[in-house]
């Protein structure tokens, strides 16, 4: 905001001697200047006197994506005294990392990975209700095999699948390991939801549509179609976020 201001240093006296220099030795500079709370009360009256000036000058900023309001709000936040809260906490505990069910459902979206498979699979579920059948068929289907990466955004995972189910396994979590039962069910679930593989399309009746546009040419004049109508941070929660948001260029 510094830099967007007309006179700047007219407004902020505490911020221009800080300006000075490159990048690297600035931030350093105003980050020790921001853990002094009467430098930052000071900044703030500062502030709070350019807002005055502005509200009867608005040209003062030429740019207005500046949140005024909030850069207040954090710089009072800044001068208030920290407070301490006692912790029995001396370790962070252990953060367990797992497959997630969208990452198990998409795997299972993909179906057998054979070109036709998802289709072969929907339709068959399609003509047979029988978890059994449905089983022995995917079992059939997707044969013995794997790949890798299998889970969406993540390189270190993998598929595989046999007689037993399938597997999926990603670093650093427990595998996952499901039985053919386990996937109808999936499958099953998918298909209900409309998630797994396009419905097919119904043939068309081009003959009959024909006669009808022919018969109605016949009895009503054609209009002219309407034309379609188409429509042709810095993170200021911390003394250093504000400090750059202040003196940013």
């Amino acid at each position: 905001m510094y830099g967007d201001l007309q006179d700047a240093a007219q407004y902020f006296p505490l911020l221009a001697p800080l300006r000075e220099g490159g990048y690297p030795e600035k931030t350093a500079r105003l980050v020790q200047a921001f853990a002094d709370v009467d430098y930052v009360q000071g900044v703030t009256a500062n502030y709070l006197a350019f807002r005055e000036a502005l509200r009867e000058k608005p040209e003062l900023l030429r740019f207005r994506y500046h949140e005024l309001d909030r850069l207040q709000r954090q710089l009072e936040t800044l001068a208030l005294p920290l407070r301490e809260f006692p912790s029995e906490m001396t370790v962070l505990p252990n953060i367990e990392h797992f497959i997630t069910e969208d990452e198990i459902n998409h795997v299972m979206e993909s179906g057998s990975m054979v070109e036709g498979g998802a289709e072969r699979i929907r339709d068959f579920f399609a003509a047979h209700s029988s978890n059994k059948e449905r089983a022995t068929f995917l079992k059939d289907e997707y044969g013995t095999g794997g790949y890798a990466p299998a889970l969406l955004g993540n390189w270190q995972s993998d598929e595989f699948h046999d007689s037993k189910g399938v597997v999926l396994k990603k670093d650093g979590c427990e595998d996952v390991r499901l039985s053919w039962e386990k996937v109808v069910s999936r499958i099953a679930a998918l298909i209900e939801r409309g998630r797994y593989a396009e419905a097919p399309k119904p043939e068309q009746p081009v003959a009959e549509e024909t006669v009808q546009v022919q018969s109605t040419e016949a009895m009503e004049p054609i209009s002219a179609p309407e034309q379609p109508v188409t429509d042709h941070f810095f993170n200021v929660s911390s003394p250093l976020g504000v400090a750059l948001f202040l003196s940013h260029a």
